[in-house]
């Protein structure tokens, strides 16, 4: 399966798109020319905050989120348990399991049946692993039979093998948060009248289906290496996810599980503090529903699970209100492309769903992303081999939507304007400050080695290679964004590379 996140931390404004972009140009630095460093002309350093539009939905999340307050998942029993523990004054996991069951033995009250099914909870838990009989030394039962408590707790001991409570602390947190993050989501998305951004995104996505499939049917290195087919295939199964009944089932099914299991096992147990901790490790630890890992809530988020594509509440609602079509392709629309495109870009030595990608179309996108950081470097930047997915779903993303841009204005975006209070703009123009804004960031670009995106400012400058940018603001040839543009990457079609075998 491959998968690919796309994270971007930005929010947006709840009213229409296309005022949020109106303000989103009182920020412009006028002492940076847009043909020397457009993502800095558009998204001053420090002026424009962590990132430019980061409270413009805080209020909207919060009120959605109090919405939820007293929602049955989100007042969890074993989630209060896990957040009340405190790991640090607690031995390791099998020293801690192993000392309550001593307690529990010990205790002259315990019944033998509780014992058992302490000790039933771990073996299924910890050793089964599956639902079969328990073989040889993976069955715990006999233990209980032990009235030697220290001699029974020392041989429980010895056959577990825990993680530690510090790693086990930090994936339950973040599990947890991710489940009720998804919850909210998908809630919002249902309570919200977000149906005309579904179709829109939907409607949008087959629009790159279909130019990628005339495109790829001209493309040289796909019929040079008789692959065009096999690819065509592959592209024509993307779709946008948007079945949210089935995403909300398995978010519940994923914590009520949990929670099932913890009460089931305190039911089973005798009650105390200890035994509370233990059975929120042994729901934690157990056998649950996978998780959808869609984070529908979180503020700019969109995938590539081929052959799914999923959007997030906030590019839904985006997608609801920008009402100007030049706002909406150069921001979401790009953001789309970008996820299509992570179904047909790969690294032609490490490939995964397609049958061959020309090595000369890597080499293209890589330099250019190099020569954009040659020229543009903050902090660090460099295109490196781990990127070359991103890299190339960035520049055939932004194609994808400038194409659909195109089509939509044939050609007369230069005449018509749109005024603000202090500049007028045409729709080409306003098309490539829309990809700037939705990914503004005042802070100086670094790039994370774990990281297989680049530097936002290197993203957006590298995008902007396309000869339609240097057209929109009439960029000499020496203008640095000009100087920094290598030869054009087009990726597929018919001026596509040859790469032949």
């Amino acid at each position: 399966m491959k998968l690919v996140l796309f994270l971007i931390i930005i929010v947006v404004h709840q009213v229409i798109g296309f005022d949020v972009i109106r303000e989103a140009f009182e920020l412009i630095d006028e002492n940076v020319n847009p043909c020397d460093n457009f993502y800095r002309h558009a998204c001053p350093l420090y002026k424009s905050g962590i990132f430019m539009l980061n409270s413009a939905y805080e209020d909207l999340m919060y009120s959605i989120e109090a919405k939820f307050v007293d929602a049955e998942w989100n007042n969890l029993d074993v989630e209060k348990t896990f957040k009340r523990t405190l790991y640090k004054e607690l031995p390791s996991i099998d020293e801690f399991i192993a000392n309550v069951y001593l307690s529990l033995c010990q205790d002259i009250d315990a019944t033998h049946s509780q014992k058992e099914a302490f000790l039933l909870w771990v073996q299924n838990t910890k050793l089964d692993h599956g639902g079969e009989p328990c073989i040889f030394d993976k069955c715990l039962k006999p233990l209980a039979h032990d009235k030697n408590c220290t001699r029974a707790a020392a041989n429980l001991r010895n056959k577990m093998d825990f993680e530690t409570f510090d790693i086990f602390q930090k994936k339950w947190r973040n599990n947890f948060d991710y489940a009720k993050t998804n919850l909210y989501g998908v809630n919002a998305i249902l309570e919200a009248d977000v149906r005309g951004g579904i179709v829109r995104i939907r409607n949008l996505v087959q629009k790159y289906v279909d130019k990628l499939s005339d495109w790829i049917k001209e493309t040289p290195w796909a019929i040079n290496n008789k692959a065009d087919n096999m690819i065509l295939d592959v592209v024509n199964q993307l779709y946008v996810h948007d079945n949210l009944g089935i995403s909300l089932r398995k978010n519940l099914d994923y914590v009520f599980t949990i929670e099932q299991n913890y009460l089931k096992c305190l039911r089973d147990t005798k009650q105390s503090t200890e035994l509370e901790i233990f059975c929120m490790l042994m729901a934690c630890s157990g056998h649950y529903p996978e998780r959808e890992d869609i984070d529908f809530f979180n503020p700019f988020n969109a995938f590539n699970d081929h052959p799914h594509l999923h959007f997030s509440y906030i590019l839904l609602d985006m997608a609801e209100k920008i009402k100007n079509d030049a706002a909406f392709l150069g921001s979401v629309g790009y953001i789309a492309g970008h996820e299509v495109s992570h179904t047909l870009i790969e690294d032609a030595n490490n490939l995964q769903l397609l049958p061959y990608f020309s090595n000369e179309t890597v080499q293209c996108i890589q330099g250019q992303y190099q020569k954009t950081c040659d020229s543009y470097k903050e902090i660090s930047c460099g295109a490196v081999d781990n990127q070359i997915d991103e890299n190339g779903s960035d520049m055939l993303g932004m194609r994808l939507a400038y194409s659909v841009f195109n089509d939509e204005y044939d050609g007369s975006y230069e005449e018509d304007k749109i005024q603000l209070p202090d500049r007028t703009v045409n729709l080409q123009q306003l098309f490539f400050y829309s990809t700037a804004f939705v990914s503004c960031s005042g802070l100086k670009g670094n790039q994370d080695v774990r990281d297989t995106h680049s530097p936002w400012h290197i993203r957006v400058n590298a995008m902007m290679q396309i000869p339609e940018f240097r057209q929109a603001f009439q960029c000499d040839a020496e203008s640095e964004m000009v100087k920094s543009f290598g030869e054009e990457c087009v990726i597929v079609g018919k001026n596509a590379p040859q790469t032949r075998k």
